[in-house]
């Protein structure tokens, strides 16, 4: 196997305990039925016409007799061996659940008791960043001012200046120490709420979703984090091959990342219609990541605004998504698989839409892809395919505070990356490992996406924008 980790799926915990849960059943019922049969046979073989033969063959009836009677104590000895088989699975069944409940709270309580730690390297490497940077530029203003190169109107320029460097030296501190550290941000992000309603005496609510909700309203009266649905332009349509796997799917991600323009107020998505002689047609939905941090809502909706409103399964991007999928000829009802992905708020959107009642009401989303994305608190349905990629030093995949749920429809993958830990290149890699993995657990999830992956598409690129 490849340098992947892998939870949940076929091969997760949920996955073993269903299949423990429902071999118990399985045995249970045949028990059953067994024990009808032994019943039978005991009242056989005190029966009235076996009695009755008696008188006319006292041996043949008493052999007969002696015979159902060694069948029903036989019986009855499988079905308690049976039952202690059942018994005995469903508590190990039960003892999966407890130990894996008992090791996530054994986790998080180490990644509690190492924020001071965390805290303290973070503001040193902070501080030290920004002092050596302010240091530095400081010296140079200093010799050019001895020098005469620098005007006395000049002065406050540069150390503006100066200050801006160092701090973004400072933030890019945080962000290595954030790095590597990322479990932190799962803590932080995960007990802001609670930290916050009980500092508001339970007015505000500790529900993570519900607190977002909270924010975006308060925000929304100073203007910030207030959405609005985007406008969908078709830019071009083209003929192409079908993806030939996740590597392809990812590699689209960074493709409409680097085709949208903030400056222009614009994010590109796609949809592929893939049809293949004698099989049904299929769609892929690509979405790339975040393109604006900035809490206002402007022309370019791969923003702040949408990734706040997505985590909480609603916002217009899902609505632009649905006019994109009718705009390339899937019709509303119509019931083609559709696969979404996306890296990072691609991610988020992607998930969000596979849970929102209107679209799965409209189109039968099967297969939803993640890269890089904070989903876990996301009610995907249980017939959704769900294949998350994650990095371990990416925090963003954190931001919800939690981890993917372990469910057999939900397959997370992570690995060590160097470099860019949530750049699309490094989750490019991630999908062609996923992709040309042989080991066990990830045979199921390579079949389930692998129609996807023939044939031709029709390949339609649209502009989004708010008005």
């Amino acid at each position: 196997m490849t340098g992947l980790s892998v939870s949940g799926g076929s091969g997760g915990v949920r996955a073993n305990v269903e299949d423990m849960r429902r071999t118990a059943d399985m045995l249970d019922a045949t028990n059953d039925a067994l024990g009808r049969t032994a019943g039978r046979a005991r009242g056989a073989a005190v029966s009235g016409p076996l009695i009755r033969t008696a008188i006319f063959s006292p041996a043949t009836a008493a052999r007969a007799q002696a015979e159902l009677v060694q069948a029903a104590a036989s019986i009855t000895a499988l079905t308690i061996q049976i039952e202690a088989r059942v018994l005995v699975l469903r508590t190990r069944a039960d003892l999966f659940i407890l130990a894996d409940a008992g090791a996530v709270i054994l986790d998080r309580a180490a990644d509690i008791a190492s924020m001071p730690a965390f805290a303290a390297e973070l503001a040193a490497e902070a501080v030290v960043a920004f002092t050596a940077t302010f240091g530095a530029q400081g010296g140079d203003l200093t010799l050019d001012i001895l020098r005469g190169e620098v005007a006395p109107d000049q002065v406050d320029d540069r150390v503006l200046g100066a200050l801006k460097a160092s701090g973004a030296a400072a933030g890019d501190a945080a962000r290595r120490v954030l790095a590597a550290h990322p479990e932190v941000t799962e803590v932080a992000t995960g007990g802001l709420p609670f930290v916050v309603s009980a500092a508001s005496g339970g007015r505000l609510p500790s529900d993570f979703e519900d607190f977002l909700g909270v924010v975006q309203s308060i925000a929304g009266v100073g203007g910030y984090l207030r959405d609005r649905p985007p406008a969908v332009v078709l830019h071009k349509r083209t003929r192409e091959s079908a993806p030939t796997g996740l590597k392809d799917v990812m590699k689209a991600a960074g493709v409409l990342w680097a085709n949208s323009k903030p400056d222009s107020e614009r994010l590109r998505i796609r949809v592929q219609k893939i049809e293949s002689p004698g099989q049904t047609t299929r769609w892929i939905v690509g979405l790339p990541g975040i393109q604006e941090w900035d809490p206002t809502a402007g022309g370019d909706p791969g923003d702040l605004t949408t990734a706040w409103s997505a985590m909480q399964g609603r916002g217009g991007m899902l609505k632009a998504i649905r006019d994109a999928l009718e705009a390339s000829g899937l019709q509303r009802g119509q019931r083609d698989p559709v696969l979404v992905s996306g890296h990072s708020l691609g991610g988020i959107v992607a998930a969000a839409l596979s849970a929102d009642p209107a679209t799965r009401q409209a189109y039968n989303i099967t297969h939803v892809v993640t890269a890089g994305s904070p989903v876990s608190r996301m009610p995907i349905p249980q017939d959704v395919h769900v294949m998350s990629m994650e990095h371990w030093e990416d925090p963003v995949p954190r931001l919800d505070g939690q981890d993917n749920p372990d469910r057999p429809n939900w397959t997370t993958v992570t690995r060590d990356v160097a470099g860019d830990p949530h750049g699309t290149n490094n989750y490019v890699e991630t999908a062609r490992q996923v992709d040309s993995d042989r080991d066990t657990p990830l045979s199921a999830d390579r079949a389930s996406f692998e129609p996807f992956f023939h044939g031709t598409a029709t390949t339609s690129e649209y502009d989004l924008s708010r008005g």
